[in-house]
């Protein structure tokens, strides 16, 4: 029999035309019901390790772990240059395409991460290097520090060699 649940665990069956009357018009028969499932609070406990490129090097790595060694070391290196084949020529300059290779062979190889160098606002230097520090003392670099920190601090450093070159050639017009 066709039913719906009601608060109290047992089902209300649906009768005949005045339901359908009732559906057509788009108002629920009778009392309105609620089904809710306690579900454990998302935070609650420990949260997990982070996710890192090496733990795709382990013996039957989970597909989310190779995923991340895959971001670094193929995916991120391919939006790197997607970056410099969609610049206009007038931007490309020789030293920002040597920095941009110079980026992609430092995900590739697993390099240890470096603070920003840049004083721009667009950057964040200041704050990011604050983060960044704890993974620089570490040692760490593009395969050994989280994935998603990682991932972030590309952009930044994009901006970074990016900025450095358009503000030579652009001169005021940026910042």
């Amino acid at each position: 029999m066709l039913g719906r649940l009601n608060l109290f665990g047992g089902q209300a069956p649906i009768k005949g035309n005045a339901d359908l009357l009732n559906r057509k018009q788009r108002r629920l028969p009778g009392p309105r019901f609620v089904a809710t499932r306690a579900w454990p609070q998302p935070l609650s406990g420990e949260l997990p390790e982070p996710l890192r490129a090496t733990d795709g090097r382990k013996p039957d790595a989970p597909p989310e772990d190779v995923f991340t060694l895959d971001t670094i070391t193929q995916r991120m290196p391919k939006i790197m240059q997607s970056v410099v084949k969609g610049m206009p020529e007038a931007l490309k300059t020789e030293s920002f395409e040597q920095n941009i290779q110079a980026l992609q062979d430092e995900m590739r190889d697993g390099a240890q991460l470096r603070p920003l160098a840049s004083g721009s606002a667009r950057v964040g230097a200041d704050g990011w290097n604050e983060h960044l520090s704890e993974f620089i003392e570490r040692g760490e670099g593009w395969h050994t520090a989280p994935w998603w920190v990682v991932e972030n601090y590309m952009y930044k450093r994009l901006l970074e060699d990016g900025l450095v070159d358009f503000r030579v050639e652009c001169g005021a017009y940026i910042e």
